[in-house]
């Protein structure tokens, strides 16, 4: 179940691989959600275009005195589809009721969409807490063109995901 956006205690902090605005901003909110109390351990997955998103992460959260015993990783995963696949399961494996997502705003719509979906039926509730929170899209995206192939891109990926079943 996919409430509010607003960060509120729970047992996980979720934050998935990749980044469009920078290659720590994920990781660099997850950690802060962490040092603020609002759950004991954080889950830190992906790895695409050879980059492994989950060590570079577990890296990053180390260094912020994130203690190792609060990391889970798992890099298997390549799409937010197999990211919510990861949670599922250890969702199933019992202890986890509350999650907080951690993505970027231009990702946190489908991604929430994509894991409401594969979280269905687990009764775990699902909080998206996107990093750099400024609105997406932002104001005249299209006159840039990055951020419009951002933001087209991911309609895109959202369409996928819809044509598929899994958004």
């Amino acid at each position: 179940m996919l409430v509010a956006a607003r960060p509120a205690p729970a047992d996980l902090i979720h934050v998935l691989g990749g980044g469009q605005l920078g290659p720590y901003l994920r990781v660099d909110h997850g950690v802060a959600l962490y040092r603020a109390g609002y759950a004991p351990r954080l889950l830190l997955t992906g790895s695409e275009w050879r980059i492994e998103w989950a060590e570079r992460n577990r890296d990053r959260a180390l260094a912020q005195g994130v203690p190792a015993a609060a990391l889970h990783l798992d890099p298997s995963p390549r799409t937010t589809r197999a990211e919510a696949l990861v949670l599922r399961r250890l969702a199933a494996a019992g202890g986890i009721r509350s999650v907080l997502l951690v993505t970027e705003a231009f990702h946190a719509g489908r991604a929430a969409r994509i894991f409401s979906r594969a979280l269905r039926g687990a009764a775990v509730e699902l909080r998206s807490c996107p990093a750099g929170c400024g609105g997406f899209p932002p104001p005249r995206w299209w006159e840039d063109p990055p951020l419009r192939a951002l933001v087209l891109g991911e309609a895109a990926r959202l369409a996928l995901a819809r044509t598929t079943g899994w958004a």
